[in-house]
């Protein structure tokens, strides 16, 4: 987080009980726990049965909180504290609520992907495993501990920098619409549920509204861009995927399991959940501390398996002039039009827009949807040339070669490379007639 007290206040609603020297300054951190504080960090003073956070903040601006956030008035004694170290209060009316709003505002300026998680067993190893692999790929911010609540899945946002490559959060529920809640500000591009088990089964009544519950992670990925991590082994999984409207939003399915006989299937039990890749454990073993190893196994994940992210495309210093995505899926249309960065080749599309070079984008797929529509015209708006694989017979092809060859010519020609091609007013090779 790195916001000064004047965002603060707006984004809270709050209004200062005590202005601070500097309501520039940025704040770099946040707790409600006066233990924790660093200098620079923002103070919450959470109320509760048995310890009120407001009895600490005096003790939160000593250890060098630059701001706090409050329900109450603080005593004279912490107020004049406060002024003498230049310390912002804001009142708030509710200092939870106050997080997932400030949450929330901070979401916006997170550039990396931010994966949702969630299961009724194994979140947090899952959580710590997906931690460890990402952080192969840059900067990883991920839940700690297992604080997965209403407190602890704003505070794992709220600790990423706009910079972080990966924010993993994880998210437990305890009834149905939690989820949706947290998904409302934490906005996840991916999605993974772990399975569907009986916890909280006592609150929910049975293994279905579980599934529910769960399957509102999936529902709240974006249309077009986001990727549903699926357990093929659970047998909720079809569900789920159902639920979420996966196939129907453009959102990508892969799926896991413990075995190849599940992940080869390559698809849950209706096409409208085909899985686009799977992937899958082998000589799984625990160390002597308890620490899993396996290898991952995968299937169909060519448009992953790039070498990856670290070609010499996907860096603007390599001095391509143009480049073409042929085909161009409306997935991977929708993952460049929101700058999501999945694999060498979206990267590197990426690359030719910041770049402001040539990128041709030769589309499939009909009939085309509202959420398609708008990711091209978005890509038309950043400079891309969007060219449909629509053939021309205005040059008489008189085989499906020369058929094909009129969209190979055009996108040739779209790319700056000269090719010998037919040109309107001449004559197509091997035509009698011209235009």
């Amino acid at each position: 987080m790195r916001l000064n007290a004047k965002q603060i206040a707006a984004y809270t609603g709050g209004q200062f009980l005590v202005d601070p020297i500097d309501a520039s300054a940025l704040m770099t951190g946040i707790t409600w726990d006066s233990r924790e504080v660093r200098p620079g960090w923002l103070y919450v003073a959470l109320p509760g049965e048995r310890v009120d956070g407001h009895q600490f903040v005096e003790a939160a601006l000593r250890a060098g909180a630059a701001g706090a956030l409050v329900t109450d008035a603080p005593s004279q004694s912490c107020a004049l504290l406060a002024r003498e170290l230049g310390a912002a209060i804001i009142e708030v009316p509710n200092t939870a609520s106050a997080i997932t709003d400030l949450a929330r505002a901070w979401r916006s300026h997170l550039r990396g992907r931010v994966i949702g998680l969630t299961g009724s067993v194994g979140k947090t190893t899952t959580k710590n495993l997906t931690r460890d692999v990402c952080a192969a790929y840059g900067s990883v911010v991920a839940t700690k501990a297992n604080q997965n609540n209403e407190l602890g899945v704003p505070r794992t946002l709220l600790n990423a920098d706009p910079e972080t490559a990966v924010v993993v959060v994880e998210m437990g529920m305890r009834g149905l619409g939690q989820i949706a809640e947290l998904c409302d500000f934490v906005r996840p591009v991916w999605g993974l549920i772990t399975n569907v088990g009986e916890s909280h089964i006592e609150l929910l009544g049975s293994r279905e509204n579980i599934a529910r519950a769960k399957s509102e992670l999936f529902e709240a990925l974006p249309a077009g861009v986001g990727r549903a991590f699926a357990n093929l082994d659970d047998d909720f999984a079809t569900f789920m995927a159902e639920r979420g409207r996966l196939s129907e939003r453009s959102v990508a399915l892969s799926g896991f399991a413990g075995h190849p006989d599940a992940a080869l299937r390559g698809a849950l039990e209706r096409e409208s959940a085909a899985c686009d890749q799977a992937v899958w454990a082998e000589d799984v073993s625990l160390d002597a501390e308890g620490r899993p190893r396996f290898t991952l196994c995968a299937r169909d994940a060519a448009d992953h398996d790039d070498g990856a992210l670290f070609g010499a495309p996907a860096s603007g210093s390599a001095r391509y002039d143009a480049m073409a995505v042929v085909p161009c899926s409306m997935g991977m249309a929708g993952r460049i039009a929101s700058g999501v960065s999945d694999s060498l080749a979206s990267r590197a599309a990426d690359v030719m827009l910041k770049e402001r070079r040539r990128l041709v984008l030769v589309t499939r797929e009909a009939p085309l949807g509202t959420v398609h529509l708008r990711n091209m015209t978005a890509l038309s708006e950043c400079g891309a040339v969007i060219c449909p694989a629509s053939p021309s017979f205005y040059s008489r092809p008189g085989t499906i070669e020369e058929l094909c060859g009129t969209i190979v010519d055009r996108v040739a020609g779209l790319l700056g490379v000269e090719v010998p091609r037919y040109e309107w007013g001449q004559a197509s090779p091997g035509s009698e007639f011209g235009e």
